[in-house]
């Protein structure tokens, strides 16, 4: 399965991103995904990977890259609604400098925790609504763990992209009710899991005393939760009558 290293600039011009491309493994469609990290992970993370590689397999090309603070090996100055969407605007215009022949069409979303964070203040920004076809969020955060204010509650309307939610069923960034109440009133088509028994990052809750049946436990849950996602993606892009020819 072929994949390639891409650099290419944040949006502003102000740092230099590092990718990975994943072409398409199948007959191509007019579809791409860019996959974003959540803080705790980065690119070569296997959910980054495992995500890649199955949009690939679908036929759509996917872009997995780092966010700023990876190389910088720092989060703590990292601001997510000006570095990370300055990142973010920097891998969606590297897909649509690819030539005519492979210019994505649609282009799809999917963010882990700080990443969904990402993903989803650029879906909700105007000049960019109607350019996103779907977005997925792994660990959706509604709010942090002291207040439950959500962010999103003044601008959810100004969605205009089909939603998918996977969430653990301790997450403290937003409980299974709280994602129900969200996903209900959004604008949109919108679908949530509840991994039952996980927490943030779908590791056991409660924490299995055995580090080996804990870490097995953890990657069980995580490519359940790719697994899913890569579903609802699949179905998204059933019926399309655009394929590349």
């Amino acid at each position: 399965m072929e994949q390639i290293a891409v650099t290419f600039p944040s949006g502003s011009g102000a740092v230099e991103l590092e990718g990975v491309w994943h072409p398409p493994t199948r007959r191509a469609t007019n579809a791409a995904v860019i996959v974003l990290h959540g803080s705790a992970y980065n690119k070569d993370s296997e959910p980054s990977i495992s995500l890649c590689t199955g949009a690939a397999e679908l036929g759509l090309t996917a872009l997995r890259f780092d966010f700023r603070y990876v190389k910088q090996d720092s989060i703590q100055k990292f601001d997510e609604l000006t570095d990370g969407l300055d990142d973010l605007l920097g891998a969606y215009n590297f897909l649509q400098g690819f030539g005519k022949e492979i210019k994505p069409k649609r282009l799809y979303l999917i963010g882990k925790s700080v990443g969904g964070v990402v993903a989803l203040h650029f879906t909700l920004q105007p000049e960019y609504a109607d350019k996103i076809s779907g977005l997925g969020c792994l660990g959706l955060i509604l709010h942090n763990t002291e207040h439950t204010e959500w962010y999103w509650q003044d601008r959810i309307n100004n969605l205009k992209s089909p939603f998918l939610a996977i969430q653990g069923e301790h997450d403290p960034y937003s409980s299974p009710d709280e994602l129900d109440e969200f996903c209900r009133n959004l604008p949109v088509p919108a679908q949530y899991e509840i991994l039952k028994g996980t927490g943030h990052s779908y590791e056991p809750v409660p924490a299995i005393s055995n580090e080996e049946e804990q870490q097995a436990a953890y990657q069980n849950n995580m490519a359940q939760a790719v697994k899913l996602t890569l579903n609802w993606l699949e179905k998204l892009e059933e019926g399309r009558k655009d394929l590349r020819k």
